[in-house]
């Protein structure tokens, strides 16, 4: 858990990184911080729809601990961890993240 920087594949860890910087190089040079009244964690309660929350092992503790709190805040959410994946693990195994979201809504 914690920085997976160096099990990435460096040709991902360098397109992260170009993700990352665009991301930040906005042409005003300001972040938006948009709070939301009441904050969205109180509500997850309010969720009724099937939602499927995935996860990389190796992702940060906190976004590990997210991943819980949305899995036990929204009635009927199904967690799924995937083993020596990271945060970005759409891109580090797209065939078993398309595979898992294609089960979940064939299911659904």
């Amino acid at each position: 858990v914690g920085d997976a920087g160096d099990r990435l594949v460096p040709r991902l860890r360098e397109r992260v990184r170009r993700m990352n910087r665009a991301t930040f190089n906005r042409d005003d040079g300001v972040a938006t911080l948009m709070p939301l009244e009441p904050p969205a964690l109180g509500r997850l309660g309010e969720i009724h729809l099937p939602v499927l929350v995935i996860v990389g092992s190796l992702d940060t503790m906190a976004v590990l601990a997210i991943a819980d709190i949305l899995e036990q805040g929204i009635a009927g959410a199904r967690k799924v961890i995937f083993s020596s994946a990271a945060h970005m693990l759409n891109m580090e195994y797209p065939e078993l993240f398309n595979q898992t979201v294609l089960q979940f809504l064939s299911e659904i």
